[in-house]
């Protein structure tokens, strides 16, 4: 049997009550004639052709949920249900109580907490919302990802010693102590069950002791006995003095049975609001008698799925006012109109009437309880301590560094200093910057799982972009530092390059640096492709554009000059050109010796002319031959690291502006 299949109770020790330590503030919910539309978009086919109209997500929604409520938003899919949560939540732009119904990008009517109209940020702040995808640390246990939710969110005038024992508290409340020591699990760790998983990502915003709690679908995707598991965690957490309002599909009848309230939403209109009991007086008012042993949900969903054929009206019920719809969306359209004109929408009025007039106040709150210092920490930590246990990130690409580094040496091994290695050294250079170079994309997919971990943690406000992209960029420093030690010790000394102590840094370090660029390069991809494998073939068409025009398939002077400005973006000529400054500024070829037959006479054949008859090419003059005579070796080495500077400074603008979560 899993963990999660144990029956789970909200710990009777957890004092849950509003009191000064910052237990949630009892605050009813109320939202008042929400109406939402969006722009449709248009296929290329269609371009040219008439301007579609524009899609209307939510039309005319109220509801209202006092603290203590357990309220399930109900409906087909594409209903408007995550829509609703979106607005709730403050993800969606406001364009005033009573703008035009035709505004697009921002809905209308009001949002009110405690009887205080709250707009975007405000709600963001009172508000705690899970998402439906689990987006959490894999390789970090429930406990690990739980503290690192503390230490980002809770106020910094709570000691470590507060935070850790709200951490304790919310590992009880959610009934994960047996497994809190247990990773969440990855495609190659074995970690915790689904339901598990799912109360950890509740957890995660309980930490700060939320006022309102919104969950889209958090049954989604579990058995039924998990599903109920959560759903009575969640009933439990409502009459602790919350407000939780969750979105589910197709909820079993004995999960039905212990909502406070249901919604149902159909195209984005309402059919009904009310308790379980009432919503079936509703129906049978309209003439839909919920069948013997019929699950009401599964009626009521049926009923109301505009996707499917229409459901069978009894003609002989003189109380039903469909008899003569032609088809589902005008029977959707008759239920509506027929909930708006019933006793339980004067009920639900007067509900949203008081809730505008309650005297409850809200504290102010703060958009970020820590400060940029404080989240640039706890992120550094966690960014470390996921690359130390993780070895899809960095440790295998350390193995294969290693292991290069024997191939690369092992064929280039103790090459000579005769004419015949010139090429073979201009051949290696090339190969290892952009091999080293080529392997950051091994990165993408860990990336983009992780980017979906940092779009919920924005949104829900656990840190700002800044410190998180510095994080990503100041914790990679260390094990790229080890991985380019590694390559560097072995395939230097055993390709025999120029000896020398500082001749062997500068490759260290200039490989370093290529290797942070690419880094860089392939964060910034990762902040932006749709999907890893996009990614992949972005940063790889990126990196074949850069060998082609970086200077030794094709030389300089010889690129056409529409391409000649990508020579100069090139980071890997820089670093290639830099390391044969190195290496060829302080060597000397020994040229190979020829007998004249006729005469007798030894002379020597030089690769290039020797100016001084001795039978040696210097190294300034294959650089010469080569064009790289006048290259500034640590010039270069400082433009590399102003390229890096700037691929991760990409990185955040990309991160900052094209990774908000919010609808547009």
């Amino acid at each position: 049997m899993e963990p999660d299949e144990q029956i789970v109770e909200i710990a009777d020790s957890t004092d849950l009550s509003d009191d000064s330590s910052g237990a949630p503030l009892k605050v009813s919910l109320t939202w008042d004639n929400i109406n939402y539309q969006v722009q449709r978009q248009s296929s290329f086919v269609s371009c040219r052709a008439k301007k579609k109209p524009n899609k209307t997500l939510l039309n005319h929604v109220y509801g209202h949920v006092q603290v203590g409520e357990c309220v399930a938003v109900m409906g087909p899919s594409g209903c408007g249900k995550s829509t609703l949560l979106d607005v709730l939540a403050g993800r969606v732009g406001y364009a005033g109580k009573n703008g035009p119904e035709e505004k697009i990008g921002g809905y209308t009517g009001e949002v009110r907490m405690g009887g205080m109209r709250m707009v975007g940020s405000d709600m963001k702040k009172h508000v705690a919302y899970v998402m439906q995808d689990d987006a959490l640390y894999g390789v970090l246990t429930v406990r690990e990802n739980l503290y690192y939710s503390a230490m980002l969110r809770l106020p910094e005038s709570m000691s470590k010693k507060e935070k850790l024992e709200r951490v304790e508290e919310v590992i009880e409340m959610l009934g994960l102590t047996k497994c809190a020591d247990t990773k969440i699990g990855t495609p190659f760790i074995r970690g915790v069950s689904g339901g598990e998983r799912r109360r950890c990502s509740i957890g995660m915003e309980l930490i700060t002791r939320p006022s309102i709690l919104l969950l889209d679908e958090p049954t989604s995707g579990l058995d039924s006995k998990s599903s109920r598991l959560i759903v009575e965690i969640l009933k439990d957490l409502a009459k602790s003095g919350r407000v939780v309002l969750f979105s589910i599909h197709q909820p079993s009848s004995e999960i039905y049975q212990l909502f406070d309230k249901i919604m149902l939403l159909s195209r984005g209109k309402q059919v009904f609001y009310g308790s379980p009991i009432e919503a079936s007086t509703f129906f049978d008012s309209q003439g839909f008698h919920v069948p013997p042993m019929v699950n009401p949900a599964d009626y009521f969903l049926e009923i109301i799925n505009t996707d499917f054929k229409e459901e069978e009206i009894d003609e002989n019920d003189e109380t039903s006012h469909l008899n003569d719809v032609d088809s589902q969306e005008d029977q959707v359209e008759i239920l509506s109109q027929g909930f708006s004109q019933s006793r339980f929408f004067q009920d639900l009025e007067k509900e949203t009437k008081q809730g505008s007039e309650s005297d409850n106040t809200l504290k102010d709150a703060k958009k970020y309880e820590t400060r940029f210092v404080t989240q640039l920490f706890y992120l550094c930590s966690r960014r470390l301590w996921v690359n130390l246990i993780d070895l899809t990130l960095f440790w295998s690409r350390a193995i294969l560094f290693g292991f290069m580094g024997v191939l690369i040496g092992s064929v280039y091994f103790q090459m000579g200093k005769n004419q015949d290695t010139i090429n073979d050294r201009l051949g290696a250079f090339f190969y290892i910057v952009t091999f080293l170079s080529f392997m950051s994309v091994a990165a993408m997919p860990s990336l983009l799982i992780e980017r979906e971990i940092f779009i919920r943690e924005r949104r829900n406000g656990y840190y700002t972009v800044l410190p998180y992209s510095l994080s990503h960029s100041i914790m990679c420093i260390p094990f790229l530092l080890v991985m380019n030690l590694v390559f560097c010790v072995i395939c230097y000394y055993m390709s025999g390059f120029e000896p020398g102590f500082d001749h062997f840094i500068y490759f260290f370090l200039v490989l370093f640096g290529a290797c942070f660029i690419a880094e860089g390069i392939v964060m910034s991809i990762g902040a932006v492709a749709p999907s890893y494998i996009i990614g992949i073939v972005v940063a790889a068409c990126v990196y074949g554009v850069f060998m082609l025009n970086g200077g030794f398939i094709i030389t300089a002077k010889n690129i056409p000059d529409y391409y000649i400005w990508i020579h100069y973006i090139v980071f890997q000529k820089y670093a290639f050109e830099g390391l044969l400054k190195n290496e060829f500024s302080s060597i000397s070829f020994p040229c190979d010796a020829t007998t004249d037959p006729t005469t007798g006479e030894e002379s020597c054949l030089c690769f290039f002319v020797d100016l001084n008859q001795d039978c040696v090419i210097q190294g300034d003059e294959v650089l010469e031959e080569f064009g790289y005579e006048d290259v500034p070796k640590w010039g270069w080495f400082g433009v590399l690291i102003g390229m890096a500077i700037f691929f991760h400074a990409l990185f955040f603008v990309l991160l900052r502006f094209f990774n908000t979560g919010e609808r547009k």
